[in-house]
């Protein structure tokens, strides 16, 4: 007689869909005009999902800081004024961080729908260079939350000031 065999792989979590979103860490203000939004299942086989997606602008510190050739510090022993006036630059803390950042403005705050497009379109919105936010939340099947949070920086090389204040941006 003859005989078959068949192999499947299932993945299993507790959340069951996944956004995958390209978004650049740096990209041209004139360049952005659209993203799109791929919801999957565990198999990574498309899903529909609906929910909401948000876009800020994120308030940069003034100054460009140097990556610490050491681990920060879980204790501080060094007021921030000392700190700062032994090592201006570097951050004490947090402030180098981008996750940190507060925000400044909602640039964008639309609900999606991935089973009528897969494209969110950012082509009316006048870009302005610096760093954002863009955060996407959704609701798996199970009625679980999912959310996902990238930053991304917005550079204008036809005006004259600088995206970040990073030092050897490229």
């Amino acid at each position: 007689g003859e005989t078959h065999s068949a192999q499947t792989r299932m993945r299993v979590g507790y959340i069951a869909l996944a956004i995958d979103l390209q978004v650049p860490k740096r990209i041209a203000a004139d360049e952005l005009d659209s993203l799109t939004i791929n919801t999957l299942n565990l198999n990574n086989e498309f899903e529909a999902a609906q929910g909401k997606v948000v876009i800020e602008r994120l308030d940069m510190p003034k100054q460009s800081f140097i990556d610490r050739y050491w681990s920060k510090p879980d204790q501080e022993l060094m007021s921030e004024y000392e700190f700062k006036k032994a090592f201006p630059q570097y951050a004490y803390q947090k402030e180098d961080e981008a996750q940190s950042w507060k925000t400044t403005a909602t640039i964008l705050d639309k609900a999606f729908n991935t089973a009528e497009s897969k494209t969110l379109d950012l082509s009316k919105i006048d870009w302005e260079a610096g760093a954002y936010k863009l955060t996407i939340q959704s609701k798996d099947r199970y009625g679980q939350a999912v959310e996902k949070e990238e930053q991304f920086t917005i550079y204008d090389w036809d005006k004259k000031n600088m995206a970040l204040e990073e030092m050897a941006w490229q």
